[in-house]
């Protein structure tokens, strides 16, 4: 429903101001001498010559990675890989340039359909109808790309201090400890994590894995997630969700107009993001991993990382307990993170063994989001590990 309502609403917006412009356009228009109509022929030469640049370019963009065969493929990531090894930070800016070209190709469109409605109302004949109804359509498609809506935030899941004092205190500790400023949520989340909304950021806990830590380890795992933020990893990531949502949904733009003008800065914008995020990501992990080492925390945040990598690997794989049995009856059990602590420690004297040796062997792949558990234990120059501390105070969301 609230999908629903944003793209009434976000159709609304686009044609409301798509009609602004054009109806602006033909109004001063109007004030013109009629020989200014002339000038209608070399502004829609110029949209004509956009639209090739972008036809011409797209079909370069799609014969280039299109002809590839899958090794070709690898050996292609593998060399951008190595690119942005050398210097992160100008992969990143290449990113964000793409993303500026496609938002100004906009910005010169919506320009160039403004202009054309103007210099077509100076001409104030019948015939011009036609043409500034197809002005129209454009020009709402074009703001289609540019207008995005979101729903507000569910605060359902959201955790009160006066509920969670410990909870938000250790929270607000390691928020201090790196210089983080801003406004703090908390909210139950499928996983452990940071995100920028808004003019603070929203802390997601994950309230099994949140049980596991005292509160020393769950410390040290904010201090992680406030490097993220204090490193700009959240406000790139804003950047880049906020571009692939403007540039992905596109339900209520009229596609054919949008790809002939648009087509290849919208797939290079994309495809510069999603390079990005997949080869750099595991690189600002490491980043925020060593802020947490040079805080001084290194043993406590290995044993947190531990608790956190035996839970992922139980998580990983079917257990009746939590994916059957608890469902059986007909009302959902009102205990069910207690259910899932349960059904870990049981699994984990059963498996324990074989998940510290996956732990102590895993190897790196080429691309991925985290480092290893090994890796992370050699970076913080630990040795060693107790996934088995536990605190006494209460500080983990039920």
């Amino acid at each position: 429903m609230k999908k629903r309502f944003l793209n009434v609403l976000r159709v609304l917006i686009c044609a409301l101001c798509a009609l602004a412009v054009a109806v602006g356009g033909v109004l001063i228009g109007y004030l013109l001498p009629k020989p200014a109509a002339w000038v209608a022929i070399p502004v829609f030469a110029a949209i004509l010559v956009l639209m090739a640049v972008n036809l011409v370019l797209f079909v370069r963009f799609s014969k280039k990675y299109k002809d590839m065969s899958a090794r070709q493929v690898y050996d292609y990531t593998v060399k951008v890989q190595e690119e942005m090894e050398k210097d992160y930070l100008a992969a990143e800016r290449a990113a964000l340039r793409s993303i500026a070209r496609a938002d100004g190709m906009l910005a010169v469109m919506i320009v160039l359909c403004f202009l054309l409605c103007m210099f077509i109302g100076a001409a104030r004949a019948a015939w011009t109808g036609g043409p500034i109804t197809v002005l129209v359509l454009l020009l709402y498609s074009l703001f289609g790309l540019a207008v995005t809506l979101s729903a507000p935030l569910d605060q359902k899941n959201y955790l009160r201090e006066k509920d969670y004092p410990l909870l938000y205190a250790t929270v607000m500790r390691a928020a201090q400890t790196v210089g983080y400023k801003g406004k703090i949520r908390i909210e139950l989340s499928v996983s452990i994590g940071v995100s920028e909304v808004g003019n603070g950021v929203i802390i997601g806990l994950k309230s099994a894995e949140t049980a596991l830590l005292t509160r020393e380890e769950l410390y040290t795992v904010m201090l992680h997630e406030f490097a993220h933020v204090v490193n700009v990893d959240t406000g790139r990531s804003r950047k880049f969700a906020r571009a692939k949502d403007r540039f992905s949904d596109r339900e209520i733009v009229l596609e054919p107009l949008c790809d002939l003008f648009f087509c290849y800065y919208i797939q290079n914008a994309s495809m510069n993001i999603m390079m990005y995020e997949s080869l750099a990501t595991r690189h600002h992990e490491m980043l925020a991993d060593e802020k947490v080492r040079v805080s001084g925390n290194a043993q406590t945040y290995i044993n947190a990382t531990a608790k956190a990598a035996l839970f992922a690997l139980y998580d990983a794989h079917p257990f009746r307990e939590t994916r059957y049995d608890c469902y059986a009856g007909e009302t959902p059990p009102e205990n069910l993170v207690s259910l899932d602590l349960a059904t870990f420690r049981s699994a984990l004297e059963r498996y324990g063994e074989r998940w510290r040796q996956v732990l102590a062997d895993e190897l790196p792949a080429r691309i991925a989001s985290h480092p290893t558990f090994k890796q992370r234990m050699q970076a913080m120059g630990v040795d060693t590990y107790d996934a088995d501390t536990a605190e006494t105070d209460e500080i983990s969301p039920r």
